[in-house]
């Protein structure tokens, strides 16, 4: 449940990991994975995946049992917490554009 739970924060990593870091590495350090080693990596990660999936099977009366509405809070809390603190540093901005205008 709690893979689920934190499921679109791995997915958003990992495409922000697709589509900023690695053409940024690959322009810097030159990159050439040779396709063994391409196919070694993924079929690993598949092995430690399908691993976990047991062992948190295996164990799965072990973790401890969180209630549905303490999920729905702190997973709303998250943007909540985005929002209010993007309009601090709008309302903050605000504050300081007068003395920018005065540079001028």
């Amino acid at each position: 449940l709690l893979v689920l739970w934190l499921l679109p924060i791995f997915v958003s990593i990992t495409r922000f990991a697709a589509a900023r870091l690695l053409p940024l590495l690959s322009q810097r350090i030159q990159m050439e994975l040779p396709l063994a080693a391409v196919v070694a990596l993924l079929i690993a990660t598949q092995v430690l995946g399908i691993l976990a999936a047991v062992w948190v099977q295996q164990n799965m009366q072990n973790f401890v049992s969180v209630p549905a509405t303490l999920i729905f809070i702190v997973y709303a809390i998250i943007p909540g917490t985005s929002v209010g603190l993007s309009m601090l540093s709008m309302r903050q901005g605000a504050a300081e554009a007068p003395f920018f205008a005065l540079l001028a």
